[in-house]
């Protein structure tokens, strides 16, 4: 973990970059580029060419900062929408001007253009999604854990692996009447569908434990 200035912007940045492995899925009620909520912390954020509903960076990063402001009623967040990248820039530069403590830049393509800004305000925290912190104390990096997503793809395989071969035994078992072969390659099948499942299903919001609902082995 890199170190940044003070545990609450840390806490900001984490929850801004935590959302990233599961993008939103609708757009905000209000233009945040116009109006903020009351707060006494300003975290904003600065878009990408991609819109805030992108369901991507900037639609998850938008959530992460709305998700931290939900736990804190001292933040108030708002976000800045670019169209060009030309626009990264000034977007950055105004959101200084207006006073915002926390400016999140999102996306690589944004790095040289947050290393300028934050050069200039030292005293500002900025936090860059998917680029380092260009050697600076001021800027926090939000970057995926690459290793994490090879894991996941090989293990995917591997159930893919189990899947296939549970089906095909299945099928040819089941054509040559084999009972006992026939209930393994079943087993097998059911056992990769299992495999799958306990990583797939929490990833797309179901079966995901929380507080309300641990995981337990019993209905309850």
């Amino acid at each position: 973990m890199r170190t940044t200035r003070g545990m609450k912007m840390i806490a900001l940045a984490a929850v801004g970059g935590l959302a990233l492995f599961a993008a939103a899925c609708s757009k905000p009620a209000s233009n945040p580029t116009t109006g903020q909520s009351a707060g006494t912390y300003k975290a904003c954020m600065v878009t990408d060419t991609g819109g805030i509903d992108d369901r991507s960076f900037n639609a998850s990063s938008w959530a992460g900062l709305e998700a931290a402001k939900a736990q804190n009623s001292k933040i108030a967040t708002s976000y800045t929408a670019s169209t060009a990248m030309s626009d990264y820039n000034p977007n950055l530069t105004n959101s200084v001007s207006k006073g915002c403590q926390y400016i999140q830049a999102v996306g690589g393509l944004m790095a040289a253009d947050t290393k300028k800004v934050a050069t200039a305000n030292p005293k500002v925290q900025f936090a860059i999604v998917d680029a380092d912190n260009q050697g600076l104390a001021n800027i926090f990096p939000i970057q995926f854990e690459t290793q994490q997503a090879a894991y996941l793809a090989g293990y995917l395989a591997a159930v893919g692996v189990v899947v296939a071969g549970g089906l095909w035994s299945s099928v040819w078992t089941w054509r040559h009447r084999a009972a006992k072969s026939h209930t393994v390659s079943l087993l097998v099948l059911t056992w990769g569908l299992v495999l799958g499942a306990i990583e797939v299903l929490p990833r797309i919001g179901y079966a995901k434990p929380d507080a309300n609902h641990p995981a337990t082995w019993v209905c309850q």
